[in-house]
């Protein structure tokens, strides 16, 4: 079993921007890339390279869980991504994937603490 790099981004903002960010990730040669300019709004219907995706179809066995990370650990990812593909070797039956989301805090950190009612807005990576 081989492990694979896929990346899919997408992005609210001028396209030069989106280009700085991703270039330690193009680096990585994935194997397919998708690069979506959308709205706000239509976000989360672009995800997945546009396909039409959910983890509520019938008949799926999912074991789920989630972190958020405060920040990003280079050293750390290359260990997961390491055990992760060890893991999957020894399991070859599971078909497991890992998806980080990273998102702007800058609106969110801008309300004041007391005037908010969600936690852990300083999150900037969701796993």
């Amino acid at each position: 079993m081989q492990s694979a790099i896929v990346l899919n981004s997408n992005f609210y903002g001028p396209n030069e921007t989106l280009q700085e960010y991703l270039k330690p990730f193009l680096a990585l040669k994935p194997i397919t890339t998708n690069f979506t300019l959308v709205p706000w709004n239509k976000l989360y219907a672009s995800l997945f390279f546009g396909a039409d995706v959910t983890s509520c179809q019938s008949n799926q066995h999912l074991a789920a869980g989630g972190e958020g990370l405060r920040r990003t650990d280079v050293g750390d990812y290359i260990k997961f991504t390491n055990d992760f593909q060890s893991f999957s070797r020894k399991f070859p039956t599971v078909n497991g994937s890992f998806v980080a989301s990273r998102f702007s805090s800058k609106a969110p950190l801008s309300v004041p603490d007391d005037d908010a009612a969600y936690p852990y807005r300083d999150i900037k990576t969701h796993l």
